[in-house]
Parts: structure tokens; sequence; C-alpha cells
């Protein structure tokens, strides 16, 4: 189950200035524990049923409790501000700033337990047999999360206007403050390929562009 608020703003001022964002705040809530009560008389019998974890590896079983099974995020686990803005600067320069705030990647961590391990405590061998090895979830699931990724890109342009024709070069500076956590695991690193294909391991990322009523946007890197 989904719940969630969504906020927007547009704001434009005079000489220029404008402000534009929004924030989503949300979490999805689940709960597949498979709870089965039956009662008879002062006898309660209950059953659940083990589970792979959403975003775990697979083949990866899920301790049979609530922490595991009937999952409440935090809201911060999917909260989003993202904010940008437009500020004038002399000689007809303007500069363009965007704020971002997006919520830390998940931990999950596993481990393999042996027959040799679970059968004394099981009072039998696994189904797999005497060689059989179970691979267990150690964190619950959305529960413990990476730092948020804190990132500002900036934009310094000028329209300049030659025989009719308007150019527009723009020097464009992602994540300029490095804000962003450093990756932890293969995870983390595909994640934030995924968001920004041209920034590795978080560094700043330059890029020049210019625009223009004859050409088409060409970068220059």
């Amino acid at each position: 189950m989904y719940n969630g608020v969504d906020v927007a703003i547009d704001v434009r001022l005079p000489k220029g200035f404008s402000v534009n964002g929004g924030l989503n705040s949300g979490r999805t809530e689940y709960n597949n524990c498979g709870l089965a009560e039956q009662s008879a008389g002062c006898l309660h019998v209950r059953w659940r049923r083990q589970t792979t974890l959403t975003g775990a590896p697979g083949g990866t079983t899920a301790a049979r409790t609530n922490a595991y099974c009937d999952v409440v995020p935090p809201w911060s686990a999917d909260t989003q501000v993202k904010v940008s803005g437009t500020i004038p600067l002399p000689y007809q320069f303007y500069t363009g700033v965007t704020y971002q705030s997006l919520p830390g990647i998940p931990y999950y961590a596993s481990a393999v337990f042996r027959n040799a391990d679970i059968a004394p405590s099981l009072g039998r061998n696994l189904s797999a047999g005497a060689n059989g090895t179970v691979t267990v979830d150690l964190i619950p699931p959305m529960s413990q999360f990476e730092d948020r990724i804190q990132q500002i890109d900036l934009r310094f342009a000028r329209t300049f206007l030659y025989s009719g024709k308007r150019f527009e070069p723009e020097f464009d500076i992602y994540n300029a403050l490095k804000c962003e956590p450093d990756p932890v695991g293969e995870t983390a690193t595909t994640v934030r390929r995924m968001a920004h294909p041209d920034s590795d391991s978080g560094r700043p990322v330059v890029e020049v562009w210019c625009e223009s009523d004859l050409l088409d946007r060409v970068a220059h890197r």
C-alpha cells in the first residue's frame, strides 16, 4: 500500500528570477507474512511462510519474523526534493542552479549456513540433504540506508545575437560540490551510473554547450 504527498512550486519574479521544483514524500508498505491463524478453544495455530525480500539476491530466505515480512519503511526512504532556479547576472549573463536530495540506497546482507550449522537446532537435516545450505537475510528490508544523495548542478550562459542569429554558449557543472556519498558495493555503483552515466565515483562533471538557430546542440568536453 502506498501513501504519499506531492508538492510543486513555480515562481517567476521580476528581472528574470525564477524558482521551480517540488517534493515527493511517500512510502510503500507491504505485508507478505502469509499469516494464517486458526483458533480452537485456547489453541492458536500460526503458520508463516518463508519469503524472499524485494531487492534481495535470488534464493535468499527471509527470517520468519514481522521485521522481515511486515515492512513499513521510513518516510525518508523514498522522499525526493528537487529545486531549480534562474538568476540573472550583469552583462546579460545568467546562471541556473539545480538542487537534488535523493534517498540513499537500502542495504541488504545475507549469510550462507550449512546443514551442520542448522541441524542441531532444527532437529533434522535440511530438506536438501546433509550437504544442503540455506542463504538467510541478516538485515530487515528497508531498515538501513546509505546517506542521502545531495547534488548541486550549476549552469552559466549568455545569449549573443549576430546578423539576426542567436548563439547561446553554456557552461555546465554537474555535482559541483561532490556531495554524493561514496558507493558501497556493486549495486550502489550500478544505481549511480543509471542515474547519471557521466558521473563516475561521484566526481563533478563539466560540459560546454552551444545553442544556435543554425546548428544543433553540440557538446564538447
